[in-house]
This record gives C-alpha cells, structure tokens and sequence, in this order.
C-alpha cells in the first residue's frame, strides 16, 4: 500500500495588524490634466480623481519569519503612478521590478525583509482610479501571513465637501475568506463575509477582520454631484449644448481648445508653438477658440499681446470639466516642453 506523504508546512509570518488606508478625491479644471513622465510612456493623461493608498504592516515581537517580503501596486494600463512611492525603509525590489515604475508607471513593487516589532509602509499616489461606475477595489492579504488584525480605511471627505453626496447606500465591503481547498474551476468562490463598517468621521469609513490567514476585502461605493456642477456655475454651458446640436463644426473648435489645454499643462504657452505641435495653423486654433468664446459670451484664453503668451481662464477650465463628459483623450508627448519655454 502507498503512502502518502504531506508537504512540509510553512512557517506563518506573524502580523500585530495590517493597515490599509483609501483616501479619493475629484479634481478640477486645469488639475484634470496631469503630466506623467515615464520612460516609456510620457503625455498628459486626463482624470477627475486621485487615490492615494497608504500600506502599515506591523510585524509581532514574536515574528520569526524573515523571508523577503513585498508589496505591489499595480493598476490597468491607462492609469498612472503618479509621483515616486513614499517608504519608510530601503526598498530591497529586484532591478526588474524596480524598472517596471520607471519604464510606464504602472505598478510599483516594495520589498523588505521583515523584524520583529517593526512597521514597514508604503503611500503610493494613483490617477485615474476610481471613474464614475468604477468605484470598487480589492485588496487580496498575504496568505502566507497571521494577521491578528486587518483594516481598510476609506477617506471619501473631500468628496463631500467638493458636492458630492452617496448615490444611496453608503460605502460597503466584504471579506473572502482564504482557503487552501478552494475549489474554483467552475467560477465558485468562497463565501464573502460582510462586514460593518463603522464611520470614524465625516467620510472616513473603517472596516476590520481579526485572525485571518490570506483573504480578499472587496470595497465598493458610488458617489454623485449634488446640485448645479462646478462647471455650470462659472459659464452657461446650456448654450454651448444648444448651439452644439446645430452646429457640427463646434465639435472640431472644442477638440482644438481641449488640445490647447493639454499641451499649456504640458508646458506652452504660446498659440503659435501649440498650433506647430498640433500640426495645424495659429489661425485656424485662433478661430476655434474665439468661435466658442463667442458662443458664451466669455474669454476662455486670455492672450497677451504682443508676447503671445497665454492663460487659461476660469471658463476655459469650466468647458474642459463639461466637454470631458463627452470626448477625452491621452495626449502623448515627445519631449519635456517646460524646459522650452
């Protein structure tokens, strides 16, 4: 008769508690268009948030384990790390791993090898994130870890006090519980526990599991504008609706002005140097803007004479906020203007 021999079990790093820490928030105007520069992917990407997520894991006195261990951040292909990752210790991340952030900013990988009674953290800014119908995350534990305590902390205040309001229910989160038998070939998963969630303050929801080896928190949560927009209250948009609907051209002038505001965060200041980027004529930009600014009765570039330098005003940034509901674009840039200008 056969014997079957168990696999040599593995020795659990031991944890005091894991710390996870969301804190969203929406941007506006000009903010919307953020500048990455990366070595294989440079350009202005467009976004109405940020999330910032802030990692603390607080190893036992007890822990004996000091295998190497890591923490990554990674995101899809169209959102973008933005800023170098802030550490509390050296970070001990192959070369490989390393250059993953410096070649498209995608993802950034923290390693560290562990001590008994110490904290290691990470805060990583990220763009993009958490769109309208895209505001969920999961964050899967260290299933080669006890973890006495685990908590997610999501920080939506700023939220609230740009306008915002819950699209009914408040935030909610589960948790999925790690099993080494899982059985999931056929899509079945675990039953999800679901957890209640404890407001620690205006927008700031807290939830915790204690005593878990691995698992899943999965968070999810909606949010709205309340009342009038931003935008609308600085210009009357209504009429650039309107005169939308009968005038095709419009779209092509409004495609010029949001390129025009790509390439001034990007770092011009000049119509004419914009329009040479752009492949176009200064007078054929000229139009478009003074074609819209004509239907609103507002400036949206104010033009220096003479030196032909340029600002985006107010009401430009209003159009950027309400045409970005309909057409944005990645803008992609072959070098650093700011050091042109």
């Amino acid at each position: 008769m056969g014997v079957t021999k168990k696999k040599p079990s593995v020795e659990l790093a031991l944890v005091d508690r894991y710390q996870i820490h969301v804190c969203a928030w929406p941007l506006f105007g000009l903010n919307r268009l953020v500048k990455l520069a990366h070595r294989k992917r440079s350009g202005i990407l467009y976004c109405d948030n940020v999330m910032r997520m802030s990692i603390a894991i607080t190893f036992s006195k007890k822990n004996t384990v000091t295998s190497l261990c890591t923490i990554a951040h990674d995101s899809p292909a169209h959102v973008g790390v933005y800023g170098e990752p802030r550490l509390n210790v050296a970070n001990e991340a192959s070369e490989a791993d390393l250059q993953r952030y410096y070649d498209d900013g995608t993802e950034v990988v923290f390693s560290f090898t562990p001590k008994g009674g110490k904290t290691y953290s990470i805060d990583s800014d990220m763009h993009k994130t958490f769109d309208s119908g895209h505001r969920y995350m999961r964050y899967r534990l260290d299933e080669l870890s006890r973890i006495g305590k685990a908590e997610l902390t999501l920080d939506v205040s700023a939220y609230l006090r740009s306008g915002y309001s819950y699209s009914g229910e408040p935030p909610r989160c589960d948790f999925e519980k790690y099993r080494k038998d899982d059985n999931r070939k056929n899509g079945a998963r675990p039953a999800a526990l679901n957890l209640v969630g404890e407001e620690k303050g205006f927008g700031v929801w807290q939830w915790h599991v204690a005593n878990v080896v691995g698992g899943m928190f999965r968070l999810a949560w909606e949010l709205q504008p309340r009342g009038q927009s931003r935008a609308s209250k600085t210009v009357n948009l209504e009429t650039l609706n309107a005169e939308l609907g009968l005038n095709p051209r419009l779209a092509k002038d409004l495609h010029n002005f949001i390129l025009t505001c790509h390439y001034y965060v990007a770092g011009l200041r000049s119509l004419r140097k914009i329009a040479a980027e752009m492949l176009t004529d200064e007078a054929v930009l000229r139009r478009s803007i003074e074609a819209i600014e004509q239907t609103l009765g507002a400036e949206l570039v104010h033009r220096t004479k003479g030196k032909g330098v340029i600002l985006i005003t107010p009401a430009g940034e209003a159009v950027l906020d309400w045409w970005s509901q309909f057409y944005m674009k990645w803008t992609p840039l072959s070098r650093d203007f700011t050091a042109s200008e």
